[in-house]
């Protein structure tokens, strides 16, 4: 498996019409087709298995937590267990052209967040298994989603199937349209959360991303301060504790906090890193986020600028090794935050400036704003019509985000210009989505027979 290669700047790049035959010629070795359907192999880990030991690590009592998330549907198991999908990938076809993944492009973690300039973006934006890898598997797991997402909301197998093609024939179309770019477009190519909303799309969708772009526009730090805070008698504000989501650290964590956050901004650019320096550190608290990580640490910090309602809030989160990452070469990264940053700036066109990484209490972070413009789709609740014009939204920007590390002309030549690859693609996905619901249906028997421990109550 190789790594993805670049080009030192005394090397010529190859002609396009080299790179594309290159792409080309794989196929005749690893035809299209092959990537349809799936089947186990043999010694696969079970999936209870595999919940006990991706919870190594955790925050013991958060683990019941952590299930009873996992378990509350197919959907949320899919997103929960990017290990689970990470081991079975490693098995199927590769052409071995390799891009910077996001490591977990299902639909939950494509959505709208604010840019430096306070324009509103729709990208991907969940980087925590981020590494370099085979393009493949991002776009296998979009498409199992698409399938997943569709069967939760009641969808006829047609039309899941019907999304995942879609996904997958956006995918093709805009890697062949970025070939056409040059480098130095591809870095800063995006998309602004109002071009969707040009008639490319069914009204019923473009309603649905008015509303999410309504939604986060709203979700600034403003509403944040009152939402997540209590005043005090002297003026000042603290977090407001709701255990045990969200619970205010002590004095002591405060202060380990503040250290690492120091740090964290000696690798800001001068001016951001100026700009967060004007700040001070009013409270800090530990916060159950997401579905599947939930367990690893979690911490909020609430800064507090030049007025009682100047507040930035910044997540403190964890990261630890891909779910990938036994199954690609070595990355050269020595902490893992870094990695999770440097994959989000790669891919994203544009990034949250306040993405940095730090080290305390033994454990490695890296760190964003919490909650800044940032929206999302619920795929759960689309129409057949909405899935389709989501799927091609989200396989449209995969390829965006692939083309900017990898070599679009090449995998671009792979794909062609017929369905194959679509076909394959949504035939995988297909079968992929009954395992991943047998899956989910082993650990709720497992819950069941009281094998794994299970909190239900914070699934909302």
């Amino acid at each position: 498996m190789t790594d993805i290669q670049h080009l030192g700047l005394a090397e010529p790049v190859p002609p396009k019409a080299v790179r594309r035959a290159r792409g080309r010629e794989l196929r005749a070795d690893l035809p299209r087709g092959t990537h349809a359907g799936w089947e186990p192999p043999t010694g696969r880990l079970d999936p209870v298995s595999a919940v006990r030991r991706s919870n190594a690590g955790r925050v013991p009592e958060l683990l019941e937590i952590r299930v009873g998330r996992m378990a509350a549907s197919p959907f949320s198991f899919l997103r929960a267990s990017p290990d689970v999908m990470a081991a079975d990938l490693a098995h199927t076809p590769s052409t071995g052209l390799h891009v910077w993944l996001c490591g977990d492009a299902n639909l939950s973690n494509f959505g709208f967040y604010a840019s430096p300039e306070r324009d509103l973006v729709f990208d991907i934006n969940d980087f925590d298994e981020s590494i370099a890898g085979p393009w493949e598997w991002d776009l296998k797991r979009l498409a199992v989603s698409l399938v997943v997402a569709g069967r939760e909301r009641g969808l006829h197998a047609k039309d899941n199937r019907a999304a995942a093609t879609a996904a997958v024939a956006q995918y093709r179309h805009t890697m062949r349209r970025r070939g056409d770019h040059t480098l130095l477009e591809l870095f800063t190519l995006r998309l602004d959360g109002k071009e969707y909303d040009q008639g490319l799309f069914s009204k019923s969708f473009n309603a649905e991303l008015r509303r999410s772009r309504r939604n986060a526009t709203a979700r600034t730090n403003d509403p944040g301060l009152k939402r997540f805070t209590v005043s005090e008698q002297d003026g000042a504000w603290r977090f407001e504790e709701q255990p045990p989501l969200l619970v205010r650290g002590t004095d002591e964590q405060r202060a380990e906090i503040l250290a690492a956050l120091e740090t964290y901004t000696d690798g800001l650019l001068a001016d951001r890193r100026d700009l967060i320096r004007s700040y001070h550190l009013v409270d800090v608290a530990f916060k159950v986020t997401g579905v599947g990580s939930v367990g690893t640490r979690s911490w909020v910090a609430a800064l507090q600028g030049g007025a009682p309602d100047d507040a930035l809030f910044l997540q403190i989160q964890q990261a630890g090794q891909s779910a990938l990452a036994p199954f690609v070469e070595p990355q050269p990264y020595a902490h893992p935050g870094q990695r999770v940053v440097d994959g989000q700036r790669r891919i994203q066109s544009v990034s949250d400036p306040f993405l940095g990484w730090t080290s305390f209490g033994g454990h490695d972070y890296y760190v964003r704003q919490l909650r800044d413009m940032k929206g999302a789709v619920d795929p759960t609740r689309l129409s057949a019509e909405q899935l389709h014009d989501y799927a091609r939204v989200c396989g449209g920007l995969l390829a965006k985000a692939h083309a900017r590390t990898g070599d679009p002309v090449a995998i671009a030549g792979y794909c062609g210009n017929s369905d194959s690859l679509d076909r394959a693609i949504a035939d995988f996905a297909q079968a992929y989505a009954d395992q991943n619901h047998e899956d989910w249906k082993a650990v709720k028997a497992a819950i069941e027979d009281g094998r794994l421990s299970a909190d239900t109550r914070h699934n909302g």
